[in-house]
């Protein structure tokens, strides 16, 4: 895979209640080194760069599966082995969630220095920082902006609700990489909705999300709630 950390899954919207559904998966090898951070940063109209949330994950480790799982505190995950990493996060745990369902853009980026961010006031446009990768979703309106260059939409107006790494497929910011679209409610929502034609494009047979395990298609299906 090589060294560059790479975002693997990330589930902005379940259907329903979006807390503690929420999670964001990366995919990597051995230690996050300091002041490397993940960011959800807002592009509607009006709001666009403004930070939403932000995780400092500098001196976190890589499970020995290369995966590591940012969820709510209070998520019970079946079927994540012992071999991923777990990094709570209590951001998660609201009703409503840590990630908007808007226009907005995932970042794993690596800062200079120790970064001073006031979630919902800084804008990602006044730090100095690399991107190792990163993902968007988009809805259709105008003005709408997307951060790292890899943007998703769907044929509806509203954003995709999730999207996952293609299995094997590990080229940093690129939109080829990715396989999304809107979830279905049952299984948690971890399948993709692909009756209403809510899916990307070259959607692989057996598309869903499995945080904490390889990327589907898998014959193994871990659930969060």
């Amino acid at each position: 895979m090589g060294s560059t950390p790479l975002l693997n899954e990330v589930r902005v919207n379940p259907a329903g209640t979006d807390g503690p559904l929420e999670f964001i998966e990366l995919l990597g090898q051995g230690t996050l080194p300091s002041n490397t951070w993940v960011l959800s940063v807002d592009g509607d109209v009006g709001l666009a760069g403004r930070i939403n949330w932000a995780r400092d994950l500098g001196g976190k480790s890589f499970g020995s599966n290369g995966l590591m799982l940012i969820k709510a505190s209070t998520a019970t995950c079946a079927q994540v082995p012992a071999a991923t990493a777990v990094v709570d996060d209590t951001a998660f745990d609201s009703a409503s969630g840590a990630l908007q369902n808007g226009t907005e853009s995932i970042l794993l980026v690596h800062f200079s220095s120790a970064p001073t961010i006031v979630v919902g006031t800084t804008l990602v446009s006044a730090l100095s920082y690399s991107t190792h990768d990163a993902v968007g979703f988009k809805n259709n309106a105008t003005g709408q902006t997307v951060y790292g260059g890899v943007e998703l939409t769907v044929t509806s107006s509203s954003p995709p609700d999730g999207a996952a790494r293609r299995l094997g497929q590990n080229t940093p910011l690129d939109v080829n990489a990715w396989f999304w679209g809107n979830l279905a409610v049952d299984g948690g929502s971890l399948f993709f909705d692909i009756a209403d034609g809510g899916v990307g494009p070259d959607f692989p047979a057996g598309g869903l999300m499995t945080p904490g395990l390889p990327n589907a298609p898998n014959a193994v299906q871990s659930v969060c709630q």
